[in-house]
């Protein structure tokens, strides 16, 4: 089990910094690229929505990844961490993808597509801290 941390201020200038952070380190695993950008994406969303919405009523904190690679089995388990206000994801309701075009625009697409495109997604607000879990276990990709 490999474990890499990376801390940087929650600030859009920051991001490619920290998906590259994910996204190099993934790339050991003998998995597909489709599935690799899935799980990139599912964290981009989540930093996104941290740095807009986490910080809009004070000055922009810290966000950490704390990223867990399993080789052996080709799984993964990140942990996004900030101190913005608390916020717990689970919460949020799936959309209705069958109402009316005013309703859509309610949001919840972004957690929706981040639970699609990981296997497992959990909540905890410690030390004052929200800490999104992220899990994915990726298919081993076939030799050619």
């Amino acid at each position: 089990m490999r474990r890499d941390t990376l801390t940087k201020q929650a600030t859009i200038p920051n991001m490619d910094e920290m998906l590259q952070f994910i996204s190099t380190r993934l790339q050991k695993l003998k998995v597909s690229d489709e599935e690799l950008n899935y799980f990139v994406l599912a964290a981009e969303e989540l930093i996104v929505n941290i740095i807009s919405y986490g910080y809009k009523e004070k000055k922009p904190g810290n966000i950490t990844l704390e990223l867990e690679i399993n080789e052996a089995e080709n799984k993964v388990i990140l942990r996004i961490i900030d101190d913005g206000m608390q916020f717990n994801i689970l919460t949020v309701k799936p959309p209705n993808l069958n109402d009316t075009e005013h309703n859509l625009s309610k949001g919840g697409f972004g957690i929706h597509l981040v639970k699609s495109f990981t296997d497992k997604l959990e909540y905890e607000w410690k030390n004052m801290r929200n800490h999104a879990i992220l899990h994915k276990e990726f298919t081993i990709k076939s030799q050619k």
